[in-house]
């Protein structure tokens, strides 16, 4: 995984992807790894346009689930962090993947091996390599 850290700058008028993988089907370590996408706005300071660091909870400490309040809890993050806060922010368009061990569905909706592995199935489209139930071998 790759991750947009802190101090990076961004540019606020195109969607930013927080997280992402980086598999490649040529590389043999590589696998597939179901994933769900988060698109949402996260804030950024105004000015400087690196992101912002907030704190989230702990009622009464300038926390953003406990006061909600986002410029106190993104002062308190920037402070805790170590990086300036000019006191002006934005927010800016974002994309964050979640591994499928967050939020997974309960096992009555979860999918079938069938659903992905097989001629016709969610993966069907995807090439450069071999999966079970999905393609064959010439023997």
């Amino acid at each position: 995984m790759r991750n947009v850290l802190l101090t990076d700058k961004i540019d606020p008028g195109k969607v930013t992807r927080l997280n992402y993988p980086e598999g490649n089907v040529l590389d043999p370590k590589s696998r597939i790894y179901p994933f769900k996408v988060h698109n949402g706005k996260t804030p950024m300071t105004r000015f400087t346009r690196p992101w912002s660091f907030r704190r989230s909870s702990a009622q009464g400490l300038g926390c953003l689930l406990g006061d909600y309040d986002w410029k106190t809890a993104i002062s308190k993050g920037m402070e805790y962090a170590g990086l300036p806060f000019s006191g002006e922010f934005d927010f800016a368009e974002t994309q964050y993947m979640f591994q499928t061990t967050h939020m997974v569905a309960p096992k009555e909706k979860s999918l079938s091996c069938t659903e992905c592995h097989s001629s016709n199935g969610r993966l069907a489209k995807l090439g450069g390599f071999y999966m079970p139930g999905r393609d064959s071998t010439e023997l």
